[in-house]
């Protein structure tokens, strides 16, 4: 029959691997957060980008309008 101890040892070791475990865990999820988080800040910064290269383009079309009203 296992002494005091050693049952005490054991739930010390028992409650580290479970501690542990969880932290792998939570470590894991933070991780796919951050990749969620990180995809989601790029698609908009791409979005964005784009909506700009748009918007330049409707200005430079705007302006060439603007100059040849000028002219005429």
């Amino acid at each position: 029959m296992p002494t005091r101890s050693k049952i005490d040892q054991q739930q010390q070791e028992a409650m580290v691997a479970t501690i542990l475990k969880s932290l792998l865990e939570s470590q894991t999820l933070r991780e796919v957060i951050k990749s969620a988080v990180d995809d989601a800040i790029e698609s908009s910064v791409d979005r964005i980008s784009r909506n700009m290269d748009i918007l330049e383009g409707r200005i430079h079309d705007l302006e060439c309008k603007l100059e040849t009203s000028e002219t005429e």
